[in-house]
């Protein structure tokens, strides 16, 4: 029997039955604009204040408090940029704490604001995803507005002690925001318990429908509103009431009262966790923190294997590598990466998230599915990046993209110029860390053995920048716990690489426009700087390299990926090599730059790539030559 497993529930619930039969007569009789005074928009309004009441209920606050919203990622804007907007001394600083492993939807605003003059702090958490409130204590400032942190991650399940951190904002009285979004029906979302004055909810993710959530305002917290116009939701929210859905959230939030805290489905996921244990045993981790989680909640890495792969070859099993909102990109996810994750447990991992209608017949079936990866173990060479030799690498890519069709894109029209971007700045794509799109949207060399050398917690300095690929290469290496530092002279390339950054999660980026002669960072600051090219770019060749000095810590490395172009090859070919470097972005320069690297204090050179140019025969061993030279200051 094909039978269809549904285990995703942390990305969208079905309509309860209750939740649908509420609904139903506002699809035809009960029509009314609820902010009309006759006998049409009466039931409207009736309507929306019941929903208004059982909402209420269920995050035990007055109905007053409770704000309709278009979902959750509205609640969560309209609770940080309303904050800010709301500031009575406008152009007074403005600081926002939150954490790394938010959802977008509440760190995009945040961006937002800080592209307007807010301060953001973003507070680290611990390898089970947990913010320490004492972090939150020592990041407030004498300007801190406000702390968004949520109650539960949507990826791991891990709950934040919210009612910790809400008492510390309170005793320093900042406002607390908390997206509940994966929470509520769930777990009890009592806003006194947890001491909030702002709570988002959104309906699809208890068994409401999709288009409607919620923003708890606590009294006397001050809100400029998103959306101007009418004085809808007593002046908080322009726009007439999505009666339907509104009708819906509230009947969805009166069943959920009944379910928040049931033993059932932990029972049936505890079950589940057990019974993988049995079948892959020290080749599968548990990602989150073992007992303050969601009760529905299952992350686990399957550590021979790509997460993605596992779900690809199991299409009866609905389930996730990562949010639903901004799945799709076969990266490393950021909240592993942020909870100092490896990159083979962060590959691997799955989001298994049971629902009300979750069975034990479910469970039997994913767990007869998944044993069938577990016996192709083997079959594929999935050992880290770390243990591959750049030989390997070479292969690895040669026989990945063999059959991949050129890029439409120009600077990959040239079969070398492809060919050195597929085997030296695009190693992460050839072990499926990114995917097979993605890669072709990054500029620059890229330098793999900078990736190789990069250690967890470390401080990188990434010279040149374009290659934002190289950025996120590290940050799978240093975590949450290091920092990365990328500096460009362009503010063109600074802006595309920060934003192929954030589409990939990374946000832990210093950005620096600024020319590598002059690095603006204290001495002794950096553990690895890394370079592909700007060496090559800069007018004080020698002025670069005693600011990389000035920078490193004692014992930090410097590890640069460069092309070399010998000086006696026939003008033809030069040429040639020239118009391949010129489409891919890569750095060119002529006859002694090894040597040049070596007297400054650049130690043992080694080949990273060879090939042949295919379209004209010539051997590149005689043409050009990619090294990685590493060095200690």
């Amino acid at each position: 029997m094909n039978r269809q497993i549904y285990l995703d529930y942390n990305a969208s619930t079905p309509l309860a039955p209750e939740v649908a039969e509420a609904m139903r007569p506002f699809l035809s009789v009960a029509y009314g604009n609820p902010s009309s005074l006759h006998w049409a928009g009466s039931p409207a309004r009736d309507a929306v204040e019941k929903a208004r009441s059982q909402v209420a209920a269920l995050l035990c606050c007055d109905a007053t408090e409770v704000i309709f919203t278009s979902g959750g990622t509205e609640a969560n804007n309209y609770a940080i940029k309303g904050a800010f907007f709301s500031a009575k001394d406008r152009g007074a600083p403005f600081h926002i704490i939150t954490s790394c492993i938010e959802h977008p939807a509440v760190l995009e605003p945040c961006r937002f604001l800080q592209a307007l003059g807010a301060e953001i702090t973003l507070l680290r958490v611990d390898r089970f995803g947990v913010v320490d409130p004492d972090d939150v204590r020592r990041a407030i400032r004498p300007h801190t507005r406000l702390i968004t942190i949520m109650h539960a991650n949507n990826e791991v399940g891990t709950i934040q002690p919210i009612g910790s951190i809400g008492a510390i904002a309170r005793d320093h009285g900042i406002p607390f925001h908390t997206d509940a979004a994966q929470s509520a029906g769930k777990v009890s979302v009592d806003v006194e318990s947890l001491s909030v004055d702002l709570l988002s909810i959104a309906g699809h993710k208890l068994y409401g429908p999709k288009g409607v959530g919620v923003l708890f305002v606590r009294e006397g917290v001050p809100l400029e509103p998103l959306l101007h116009g009418a004085g809808h939701e007593s002046g908080r929210r322009a726009g007439t009431e999505n009666i339907l859905e509104i009708v819906g959230l509230g009947a969805a939030c009166e069943v959920a009262d009944e379910y928040v805290d049931r033993g059932m489905v932990r029972q049936l996921r505890d079950e589940f966790w057990e019974r993988l244990r049995d079948e892959f045993g020290d080749r599968i981790v548990l990602n989150g923190h073992p007992v303050d989680r969601l009760p529905n909640t299952l992350n686990v890495s399957f550590l021979d294997h790509a997460g993605y792969d596992v779900l690809a070859q199991l299409p009866r099993i609905a389930a996730s590598t990562g949010s639903a909102c901004h799945a799709g990109a076969a990266t490393m996810s950021p909240v592993l990466a942020a909870m100092g994750a490896s990159f083979e447990v962060g590959r691997g991992a799955v989001r298994f998230s049971l629902g009300r209608i979750t069975t034990g017949d479910d469970i039997n079936a994913a767990i007869d599915l998944l044993a069938g990866i577990r016996r192709t173990d083997g079959k594929r060479n999935m050992k880290p990046l770390s243990q591959y030799t750049p030989d390997e690498i070479k292969t690895a890519v040669a026989e990945r993209y063999s059959s991949v069709a050129t890029s439409p894109d120009e600077k990959f029209n040239f079969p070398v110029g492809r060919k050195f971007a597929e085997s030296v700045g695009y190693v992460a794509a050839m072990l499926d860390s990114l995917p097979r799109g993605m890669w072709e949207s990054f500029t620059g060399a890229g330098n793999p053995q900078a990736y190789v050398d990069a250690r967890p917690g470390e401080t990188v300095l990434d010279l040149g920048c374009g290659a934002a690929l190289d950025l996120y290469l590290y940050s799978q290496k240093v975590g949450q716990t290091g920092k990365l530092y990328g500096l460009d002279l362009s503010a063109d390339m600074l802006s595309k690489a920060r934003r192929n950054l954030l589409d990939m999660g990374v946000a832990n980026v210093e950005w620096l426009n600024a020319s590598a002669d002059r690095i603006p960072l204290p001495d002794s600051s950096v553990d690895l700087v890394t370079a592909n090219g700007i060496y090559n770019l800069s007018p004080d060749k020698d002025a670069v390299m005693r600011e990389v000095a000035r920078v490193l810590k004692p014992g930090g490395r410097k590890i640069f990926a460069e092309i070399v172009l010998k000086s006696e090859l026939p003008n033809e070919v030069r040429s040639e090599i020239k118009d391949w470097f010129r489409c891919i972005g890569g750095a060119l320069v002529e006859g002694d730059f090894l040597q040049r690297l070596v007297a400054n204090g650049l130690t043992n050179p080694e080949i990273l790539w060879l090939g042949r140019n295919s379209r004209t025969g010539h051997e590149l061993s005689n043409c050009a030559v990619i090294r990685a030279e590493k060095g200690r200051s």
